[in-house]
């Protein structure tokens, strides 16, 4: 696989998991949901990685700052912030939260206003 179809496999599979993504709020399954932003958001760091480390495999990780980091993401506090605490105390506190609470930080999540990394 050369590094185009390499980049465009982990930006279909995000694009793919954000859609099923969407599906799974509209039928308020949002612990799901937060599962999959997830894997959307590791997917799309994957294709940053491939893309700026010479076609190279990237690592079976799922941390996400970590991956940004290898793949030479610069993260403002911002956003080290969201994707360290943030995120991961969506995901850890999501069961405590009413309904309401949950469909708001979904909603917010995939609507795009809670944006990490654009990619040009």
């Amino acid at each position: 696989m050369n590094k185009k179809q390499h980049i465009n496999f982990w930006r279909e599979s995000a694009q793919h998991d954000l859609e099923s993504a969407k599906s799974m709020f509209d039928s308020a399954r949002y612990d799901w949901c937060l599962f999959v932003g997830h894997s959307v958001l590791e997917k799309i760091l994957k294709a940053i990685f491939v893309d700026r480390n010479d076609n190279k495999m990237p690592p079976k990780i799922h941390n996400l700052v970590r991956l940004a980091e290898l793949g030479n993401v610069v993260l403002d506090d911002k956003q080290r912030f969201y994707l360290i605490h943030h995120f991961v105390n969506t995901m850890t506190d999501f069961f405590r939260q009413d309904e309401q609470d949950k469909q708001d930080k979904i909603e917010q999540f995939i609507s795009g206003r809670s944006k990490i990394i654009i990619i040009t």
